[in-house]
């Protein structure tokens, strides 16, 4: 299968951008119509692979503001994208956010969608197994 060289993760994303995990039991294409909806984004799908399975992820620019989000899949039938959060059913990555009252808005509007369980602040430092992962995982 052929990838992309982009990684999920670099020595820049761990400045410019913030991870949260989010619970949550909808299919994939469920969350992202709940969140478009709620949000008025429009996530657009596309695929990353690993370990030569197809995880998806949803990206939305943010033309205005410059804020990019991508929300993947972190667990899946065929496997877990990343085991230390195995109970994380999707990564939330949101780069070039330096407005924390826009971030807030937007994680309020989240967490006021009915079947999303949970959303929290992930903290790459206390992974154990995973770290290399995100150092290496390709898009």
């Amino acid at each position: 299968m052929k990838s992309n060289n982009l990684k999920i993760l670099d020595e820049k994303d761990t400045e410019s951008a913030r991870w949260f995990a989010i619970i949550s039991q909808l299919k994939p294409y469920a969350l992202i119509w709940a969140i478009n909806k709620h949000t008025s984004f429009q996530f657009k799908p596309g695929d990353f692979f690993y370990n030569e399975t197809i995880f998806p992820k949803y990206c939305y620019h943010n033309s205005a503001t410059h804020i990019d989000f991508t929300i993947f899949v972190n667990k899946m039938e065929s496997g877990v994208l990343l085991k230390d959060l195995k109970n994380t059913d999707y990564l939330l990555k949101i780069r070039e956010c330096r407005d924390d009252i826009e971030l807030s808005n937007f994680l309020s509007k989240l967490k006021r969608i009915n079947e999303i369980n949970g959303v929290t602040p992930v903290a790459f430092d206390r992974l154990k197994k995973d770290k290399k992962t995100f150092l290496q995982l390709n898009i």
